[in-house]
Formats: structure tokens, C-alpha cells, sequence
């Protein structure tokens, strides 16, 4: 205490009957039960959003580390599904596959050289023709020549006779 203090006069209290103090508690009660009842909605609903908020952040959390999780394990799983053996037999497809379309091709190549081969023989038979004369004009073997004369004759696309023991062919 300082000296100021203790110079000071104390004031006196004055002194309240009981029903004084009990008006008073009442009227103090009231404005506490008026300011809890307007405060408390407020004071709910802010506990509330506080709460909310707790929530949602802890749900973040959890969702966040969820989520690094399901990366993880799905990287695991494409990680193990993919593995050395999987390589190889990917790479036993891929070759399998390209020699099933070199021979496809082969097969393109080799019918594209037989109807060009055809076109000529049907262009050579202008007039009735052997089967040697023709391989002769185109310079390719008789048994070839022969071979495609007989694929155009059952299409009908050229018609073979007889004159005596030569077998003569011409267009239709």
C-alpha cells in the first residue's frame, strides 16, 4: 500500500436491509438470466460452427492422408501387376505380332504380284493363245503362267479350248 493510501479516508459502506440485498440478487439474477438467454443462441451457434470446423479440418486430415494412401497402394498394385515376366510376355506378343503381320503382308505382297501377273495375261490374249507363248511374251515359267491360266479359267474369266493337242486360251 502506498502512502496515498493510507492518507486516504475510507469511505464507509453503507449498510442495505436483507430485502435490499435480495431485490438486489434478484435484479442481478434477472439481467443474468436475460443476458444468458440472449447470449446463448449466440454462444451455441458459435460453439457450434467451432465445432463444425474442428470437424471438417479433422475430416481433411483424414481424407488428405486417405487419399496419399490410395496413391500409394495403387502405385503398389500397378507395381507388382507389372513385372519382369508381364515385360517379357509383352514383348513375346509384340514379336509374335509382327511376324503374324510380315506374313500377312507376304501374302498382299505375293496376290498383288499374281493380279498384276493376271492383268497381263488377259492384255497378252488379245487373240487365242497357248499357254507357252504367253509365258514366253512375259518371260515367266510356263508352269506359272500355267497355273494362273487355270485360277482365271475357273473364274470365268478366260475361256480354254482344244484344236487338236494344243489347248489354246483366250479372253472372255
Amino acid at each position: 500500500m502506498g502512502l496515498f493510501n493510507i492518507l486516504k479516508p475510507k469511505k464507509k459502506k453503507k449498510k442495505t436491509s436483507t430485502r435490499q440485498k435480495t431485490k438486489t440478487k434478484t435484479k442481478n439474477q434477472k439481467a443474468k438470466k436475460q443476458e444468458v438467454v440472449v447470449e446463448a443462441p449466440l454462444m451455441t451457434i458459435s460453439s457450434q460452427l467451432t465445432d463444425i470446423r474442428r470437424d471438417l479440418q479433422e475430416i481433411n486430415v483424414v481424407l488428405h492422408s486417405g487419399f496419399s494412401g490410395l496413391r500409394e497402394d495403387h502405385h503398389k498394385i500397378l507395381e507388382t501387376q507389372i513385372n519382369k515376366d508381364d515385360f517379357e510376355n509383352f514383348k513375346r506378343y509384340l514379336e509374335n505380332r509382327k511376324l503374324t503381320l510380315e506374313s500377312v503382308k507376304n501374302k498382299i505382297e505375293t496376290e498383288l504380284e499374281m493380279l498384276e501377273i493376271d492383268q497381263k495375261i488377259i492384255d497378252a490374249l488379245e487373240k487365242p493363245m497357248r499357254a507357252v507363248e504367253i509365258a514366253k511374251a512375259l518371260k515367266l515359267s510356263r508352269q506359272y503362267i500355267s497355273e494362273r491360266l487355270n485360277f482365271l479359267v475357273s473364274r470365268k474369266i478366260v475361256k480354254q479350248y482344244k484344236k487338236g493337242r494344243k489347248i489354246y486360251y483366250k479372253h472372255v
